[in-house]
């Protein structure tokens, strides 16, 4: 027998559904359960950026694709993630700028970040241009939430 869901209780299970999805990926930490969880995919991003910094620049778009499942934990993780559930069809993109202040400054580089084609800042950052976040500033926040080589980082921790 089906059951219908009224216009009072999706909402209410739509909620429900979001705050155990954040509960899920805030434990027991938002940056270990980045690491567990979607630190592979940081370490990659990051070093294709670090890459293209160095001068590599092929290829010079990477493209990843996921669900809202992959969409809120990354959120998440940079604690920008309102509790809302994804959209439908909701786009997360990194973008990196190289910056010149003038022909003979040194470049600096710079990340910035959209959501569903609008700038997000990035929390913790220090701004450079705008909305670009510094490279380093931007590493020191995405380090811990990448996967150490430290063997002893996979000895089960106690909660």
């Amino acid at each position: 027998m089906c059951v219908d869901i009224d216009s009072v209780a999706f909402p209410q299970v739509r909620e429900e559904a979001a705050y155990m999805e954040f509960t899920q990926y805030s434990y027991p930490s938002r940056a270990a359960f980045a690491q567990a969880g979607l630190g592979f995919l940081l370490r990659e991003m990051v070093d294709f950026m670090q890459q293209n910094i160095n001068g590599n620049t092929n290829p010079k778009f990477l493209l990843f694709s996921g669900h809202d499942s992959s969409i809120m934990p990354l959120l998440t993780a940079f604690d920008m993630w309102n509790g809302q559930w994804t959209p439908y069809a909701a786009q997360l993109t990194w973008e990196l700028y190289n910056v010149k202040a003038s022909a003979s400054a040194p470049s600096t580089y710079g990340v910035r970040l959209l959501y569903d084609g609008r700038a997000w800042p990035v929390r913790g950052c220090t701004l450079t241009v705008g909305e670009l976040c510094d490279w380093n500033s931007f590493l020191s926040l995405v380090a811990p939430l990448m996967p150490s080589n430290d063997p002893s980082a996979c000895q089960r921790q106690p909660v």
